[in-house]
């Protein structure tokens, strides 16, 4: 298992916002190479109309965490994304959107097929989660017990595993989990 404390996430400016990388694999790779496995990712959009970069040889999900956003993939199809709604697509389309947004990205090999899930732990102490090989889990709100470690709000884990896995939820604690 591997956590990531959200102070030590990347994030750089774009022309609309801002795009912080909170995982990618393999760990050695970059997305200015484009030598990844997966990525993931989310970003601020606060500009009113804005260009999705390309990445050919990928496909990507969006979920919508904040605001409204409509995406346009030319020649494909269009959609409305209100908060927790996800759109998957080609990392080649043409893809445009509208609107002001805060999203989740996970740009990813097309043999990886991976689940984006929002789940909400509400009023027990300890949950098993079903788990894929690689998962990632991501602490939206609250605060996470996980293998002995604690998991701050904002802040992640990548764990590998071939089990489900027992956590403590300390309070009430919404998680982001992409199951690879």
């Amino acid at each position: 298992m591997t956590i990531i404390d959200a102070e030590d996430y990347n994030t750089v400016e774009w022309v609309g916002g801002k795009s912080t990388e909170l995982f990618i694999y393999p760990k050695t790779s970059t997305v200015q190479h484009r030598d990844f496995e997966f990525r993931i990712s989310t970003a601020t959009i606060e500009i009113e109309e804005s260009i999705f970069s390309e990445f050919s040889g990928y496909l990507r999900k969006i979920m919508v965490l904040s605001g409204q956003l409509t995406l346009n993939h030319e020649q494909q199809h269009s959609c409305v994304l209100n908060p927790f709604d996800q759109d998957e697509f080609s990392g080649d389309w043409k893809t445009t959107s509208v609107g002001k947004a805060t999203d989740f990205n996970v740009i990813y090999r097309p043999y990886l097929n991976p689940t984006v899930e929002k789940i909400d732990c509400i009023g027990f102490d300890y949950t098993t989660l079903s788990l894929h090989p690689q998962n990632f889990i991501y602490v939206l709100n609250g605060t996470l017990n996980l293998m002995g470690e604690t998991i701050a709000k904002n802040s992640s884990a990548f764990v590998e595993t071939t089990a489900g896995l027992e956590i403590e939820i300390k309070n009430s604690v919404s998680l982001l989990v992409v199951r690879f």
